[in-house]
């Protein structure tokens, strides 16, 4: 009895050895030739701005998989997929590991910033005597209303927003400083310009990728802005630098289209998509742009939108206490 119990059980271990094989053979392969694929082939069959960007993507193929070893360290096969991807030059696409994060800097390093938080805290807004709304810093500049807000993911109330433009309805216009501004929450987006319009307004359109194959996207789908509370339509001068990505991008570039606003300052750092995210067999995630936005007339801003004037400042105004963008604006709106 003792030998047929030992020869069952030793059944019952094989059987469950040959299931466990079973089903590891049907998970993803965990090697970095297969990362690096997978990685490749998800860009290949869904970025959607491989053509718009002329980006040789077979070429990048050949270039980086000859960098992949069967043996390589995680930090080594972390580098080569974080040059992959750069190669895209697109804030919206990162590699995410427990150890790194790998993201594309240079859509806006190299330019100038054209920007000082101090200065403008310091001789503009001025702390003793700002208010602060729900993320908008502001006050007044003689008699034109100043607002700063410095990340689309800081939320904004509906009675801030009310409070801030009836507030300032009172002065010649508003200057709107999204500087530095480098996104968040696509819902303050519409959020913020349903106080500049007075009638339900299209301002764009987005599109989806629909197959793996390089130029085959949805049907447009239209994106609305509908009026609420405090409507402002006097004049707005909404200042923008390269560092206004993503969500602040949407917002300057859909601002553009209404008739009481002006963009002044440097061409914005674009960032038309919104990005998805896949997993990697290892835990890793990677993201990337499956989806892009257009203006209403057909522009794809996702390398950016040019201002209506460009102005630059930099340190040597700053010594004196100064913005040259801010005080355009200001002699714009006199």
């Amino acid at each position: 009895m003792k030998r047929w119990k030992f020869f069952m059980g030793l059944l019952l271990l094989l059987h469950l050895s040959a299931c466990e094989k079973m089903w590891m053979e049907k998970d993803p392969e965990n090697s970095p030739q297969a990362m690096f694929d997978q990685v490749w082939n998800t860009i290949n069959e869904r970025y959607v701005y491989l053509d718009y960007k002329h980006i040789d993507w077979d070429s990048a193929k050949e270039v980086y998989s000859a960098r992949i070893q069967p043996e390589m360290s995680d930090d080594s096969l972390f580098t080569v997929l974080g040059d992959l991807l750069d190669v895209l030059k697109d804030g919206h696409v990162n590699l995410s590991t427990p150890f790194d994060r790998s993201l594309y800097w240079e859509w806006f390093t190299g330019y100038p910033a054209n920007f000082s938080a101090t200065c403008v805290d310091q001789n503009y807004l001025k702390p003793d005597s700002m208010s602060s709304s729900s993320g908008l810093l502001h006050r007044w500049i003689g008699d034109v209303g100043f607002v700063a807000y410095r990340s689309f993911g800081t939320d904004i109330t509906s009675d801030a927003l009310n409070h801030v433009f009836l507030k300032y309805a009172k002065g010649k216009g508003l200057i709107l400083d999204i500087r530095g501004n480098k996104g968040g929450n696509f819902t303050n987006v519409t959020r913020l310009l349903s106080h500049l319009v007075l009638s339900r307004t299209l301002v764009g359109y987005t599109y989806q990728k629909n197959s793996p194959a390089r130029n085959d996207f949805s049907e447009a789908e239209a994106i609305y802005v509908n009026p609420s509370g405090a409507i402002f339509l006097k004049p707005v001068v909404i200042l923008i630098n390269r560092e206004c990505y993503s969500a602040a991008s949407f917002f300057c570039a859909f601002a553009s289209q209404l008739p009481q606003v002006t963009l002044v300052g440097d061409r914005a750092g674009g960032g038309g998509s919104a990005p998805v995210s896949d997993n990697l067999p290892n835990g890793w995630t990677f993201r990337y742009s499956s989806n892009f936005t257009t203006l209403a007339d057909g522009f794809n801003f996702e390398n950016g939108i040019d201002p209506d004037i460009f102005m630059s400042t930099g340190p040597e105004d700053e010594v004196q206490g100064k913005d040259r963008i801010i005080e355009k604006a200001v002699e714009i709106l006199h």
